[in-house]
């Protein structure tokens, strides 16, 4: 029973304790057999008994016993083995089953790897989608970013539209204000219309009265003019027969009869006797000097008669010189009166500032020739200037003015001088005229540095009149070229009424320089803030030069005038 305490799996401890309590040859074969079947000693129970240790066991026996025990053993072993099988094939149907669990786990674990795949596959799809969806919004976050960044800009340009808005806002009101300010210079600008349709009514209906005064004052003129013909003609029939009668007395010596006289007075005082011895003589003589006292009488009468004359054909000449006055003047007003009406046809009121108005006068210059004319001999010749405008070509008959222009050509300016004044575009004709090679780059300099419109224009006018023949076709050519075709017109209607009267606006080559010109300073400016007084005080006088006809006649009668004091004298 020591055995079974030792334990199933001490074997070699058990084959160490029977050695150690009996160490002879039975015991050591015994201990090997323990050694090597202690396992089937143990299921015969072999080793259940005490003598097999105590006593002493042969060799043979313990063999036969062994044989048996073998037998035994095998038996056990073989149905240990049957039942081992049964376990055997019991575990391997087991197996079995574990490998067809296996194979339909291995088929189970196949198509879950399919599935795995295929949920692979759509997990590696769903990843790209979901990658180009991370693109997507990448570039919706780059979108999103440039349109914050653009919204940021556009809050930006809000807040400057707002700015501008409220400048704009401010813009506004002040253009309202301006809007309402140029509504009330409108409504002004209506009422001044207003009263220069009125006005403009009254110079009409002035004009039309002028016009009347006109007709009246030239008629008056043509009677004075055939008064003036007639009392001319009674004036050269006097001094015809005042010529005859100082032909017929012109041999009498009247120093030498007034020294016979005395030297008779001086004899007949000192010697009585002689005086009654030469009554004869005396009384001779004495009647003589009745008939030369008579004569002298009756020339005196003709020459105060012819004195009388002369004083009413002054006076004649006189009232024909103020009407003509009056006649220049009346066709002056007529003239500027149109020429404004045409000018605001042309222009806006509001282009025409008021600081553009002129008054302009004209008086015919005739005094100056009365100082040349005293210069002239006493005799019946024409008058040196006169033979000097004679001799003067066609283009130095206006010799007042230094110019190479014709006399038609300048004549036309000077008649339409107002005119061109107040209408001709200075700007446009200067700029023509200086690419025609007429004006230098100086003079138009000069034309712009004049304060008003006015003064350029006639600025411009007067350094024209200074040119040469060429002058006047390039500034016809200037007006057409800048609109301005109906001046052109008037310049070139007013030379055929100038070819009817070839002889008119002719001027003394002899006179001074300064005399019959037409100069800035002859014509002023007249502000509209001046008072009445002011302006005309203001006002000068353009000289116009006399006409040939008018100056032989005021030097004709001159002569007749120096002759009759000549003969008074004598």
């Amino acid at each position: 029973m020591w055995a079974l305490e030792l334990g199933s799996n001490s074997w070699l401890q058990m084959s160490d304790y029977v050695l150690s309590r009996d160490n002879h040859a039975g015991a050591r074969y015994l201990a090997l057999c323990i050694q090597q079947n202690g396992e089937c000693l143990f299921h015969a129970g072999l080793c259940g008994t005490h003598g097999c240790l105590k006593g002493h066991w042969y060799h043979g026996d313990i063999q036969s016993f062994v044989i048996q025990r073998q037998y035994t053993i095998m038996k056990y072993q073989a149905a240990t083995i049957d039942e081992k099988n049964v376990t055997i094939n019991y575990q391997t149907e087991l197996i079995n089953k574990k490998d067809a669990k296996i194979s339909h786990q291995t088929e189970l674990i196949g198509q879950k790897t399919t599935t795995i795949t295929y949920q692979i596959r759509l997990i590696d799809e769903k990843n790209a989608t979901i990658d180009h969806q991370k693109a997507l919004i990448d570039e919706k976050n780059t979108k999103i970013s440039d349109q914050t960044e653009h919204l940021n800009e556009l809050k930006k340009s809000l807040k400057k539209n707002q700015l501008l808005k409220e400048q704009a806002n401010v813009e506004n009101r002040i253009i309202e204000d301006q809007l309402s300010q140029a509504t009330l210079r409108k409504r002004s600008l209506e009422q001044q219309i207003s009263k220069s349709t009125t006005e403009k009514l009254q110079l009409q209906s002035d004009i039309a009265q002028q016009q009347i005064r006109v007709d009246h004052l030239s008629e008056e003129k043509r009677r004075l003019e055939n008064e003036n013909m007639h009392m001319q003609a009674k004036i050269d029939k006097l001094e015809y027969q005042l010529k005859e009668k100082i032909d017929q007395i012109a041999h009498i010596n009247f120093t030498q009869i007034e020294q016979n006289q005395k030297w008779f007075v001086k004899l007949a005082s000192q010697f009585p006797i002689f005086r009654t011895s030469k009554n004869k003589e005396a009384k001779i003589v004495h009647n003589q000097l009745q008939e030369q006292e008579a004569t002298v009488g009756s020339s005196n009468r003709e020459k105060q008669i012819i004195k009388n004359l002369q004083g009413a054909l002054l006076d004649k000449t006189l009232q024909l010189k103020v009407a003509n006055e009056k006649l220049d003047a009346a066709t002056f007003m007529m003239y500027e009166n149109s020429s404004q009406k045409h000018a605001d046809h042309c222009a806006t009121p509001e282009a025409r500032p008021r600081t553009e108005k002129r008054e302009v006068t004209r008086k015919r210059y005739a005094e100056s020739t009365h100082h040349q004319v005293l210069k002239t001999s006493k005799t019946e010749e024409k008058p040196s200037h006169v033979l000097k405008n004679d001799e003067k070509s066609e283009d130095e008959t206006l010799g007042h003015i230094a110019t190479g222009m014709c006399k038609q050509d300048n004549r036309r300016l000077i008649k339409n001088l107002p005119y061109l004044c107040h209408t001709v575009d200075h700007l446009m004709v200067s700029t023509t005229l200086l690419s025609k090679a007429i004006f230098t780059q100086h003079e138009v300099e000069l034309i712009s540095q004049e304060s008003t419109s006015y003064s350029k224009r006639l600025k411009l006018i007067n350094i024209l009149t200074t040119k040469g023949s060429n002058a006047f076709p390039a500034f016809i050519t200037a007006l057409n070229d800048a609109g301005q075709n109906f001046i052109s017109n008037i310049l070139l209607s007013s030379s055929k009424t100038d070819d009817k009267n070839p002889s008119s606006n002719l001027v003394d080559a002899s006179e001074p320089e300064n005399q019959g010109t037409f100069h800035e300073r002859d014509i002023p400016f007249i502000d509209g803030n001046e008072t009445e007084q002011q302006s005309a005080s203001a006002i000068k006088y353009e000289y116009v030069p006399a006409s040939r006809e008018f100056l032989s006649s005021t030097a004709a009668m001159l002569n007749i005038t120096l002759n009759i004091s000549s003969i008074i004298i004598r």
